[in-house]
């Protein structure tokens, strides 16, 4: 791999944004557990599917990605009504890992999820598609890493 193609590999990631400041989770888990309705806890514990206990199987231990996640987190916004499931969590940078479904790709309400868990617990966002996801789930935690900055080549924070 050149140099150009791999400082492309890291370019443009989350880490980088310039509106972007990733650091620890605001609240713990444990209260976002807590303050979440019935229903929205319930819909957390439901909700992984084969995909997803996949990835959790991968990301539950903090050597493939570097730290520790946390999966099906319920985070409800009092102020708003309204509450989203975390797919994975990693509360050490607060980010959420998210795989949306492909087909709900005209649906999106993910612009509106991000903005709300920003201003809400400071949470970032990172989403990959399910199908992206099913194919490449060996390449998912080195993606993750990359979009936290992990592992970046020492050259390129000279640029």
């Amino acid at each position: 791999m050149t140099p150009r193609e791999e400082a492309a590999e890291w370019f443009g990631r989350l880490h980088e944004l310039p509106f972007v400041r990733l650091r620890p989770l605001r609240v713990p888990v444990a209260r976002l557990r807590a303050t979440a309705p019935d229903w929205l806890r319930e819909r957390a514990e439901a909700r992984q599917d084969a995909l997803r206990l996949r990835v959790w199987d991968l990301l539950r231990d903090p050597a493939h990605v570097g730290t520790p996640a946390v999966a099906g987190v319920p985070a409800y916004l009092p102020g708003l009504g309204r509450g989203y499931v975390l797919d994975f969590l990693l509360p050490e940078y607060g980010v959420n890992v998210q795989i949306d479904r492909w087909e709900d790709e005209e649906r999106d309400d993910g612009e509106e999820r991000d903005f709300d868990l920003r201003e809400a617990y400071g949470i970032e966002t990172v989403r990959f598609f399910d199908v992206w996801v099913k194919g490449n789930l060996d390449q998912l935690a080195g993606e993750i890493r990359k979009e936290l900055g992990i592992g970046r080549p020492a050259w390129l924070r000279r640029i």
